[in-house]
């Protein structure tokens, strides 16, 4: 009686726990790849996959580090269609959150506007970048040559 019990609580247990915590990634695909900029690898930046049209799901975004990019299956992307942003990281001369540093720079500015984004809005705000995320993929590699030049 006791050995059934016990049995009975594991089985319990163990489909409580499959279950549970791994719905949210049910379908999810990794996505990996590289980021060029003007024919040389992005040296740090953000790359965001956002759902377009019909595709119902999360967005997901990458940190680039040396020209790539890594997202997991847990942070990744269900199938569909999904409009792309890229941008290049900003130095600026402070921390983002220190306020103080932020109005004193503002400040000494006088106007001036801070540094733009090299990146051109097709690629980010504006973003032309359309892809498509087929469902039983293990991986998707998907790599992205991005130019200043109008004619590319």
């Amino acid at each position: 009686m006791f050995q059934k019990m016990t049995m009975l609580l594991l089985l319990f247990f163990g489909v409580f726990s499959f279950s549970g915590c791994g719905q949210n990634y049910i379908g999810r695909q990794p996505i990996s790849g590289s980021i060029l900029f003007d024919g040389t690898p992005m040296n740090e930046g953000t790359v965001r996959f956002i759902p377009d049209g019909q595709t119902k799901g999360p967005a997901a975004y990458g940190i680039i580090q040396d020209g790539f990019y890594e997202i997991s299956h847990h942070e990744g992307v269900v199938p569909g269609t999904y409009r792309v942003e890229i941008e290049k990281k900003i130095e600026l001369p402070f921390e983002i959150d220190d306020e103080a540093a932020y109005a004193k720079h503002l400040a000494e500015q006088k106007g001036r506007q801070f540094p733009r984004q090299p990146v051109p809005p097709k690629y980010n705000r504006n973003s032309e970048l359309r892809v498509t995320i087929v469902p039983g993929r293990n991986a998707s590699k998907l790599d992205f040559d991005l130019t200043t030049s109008e004619n590319k």
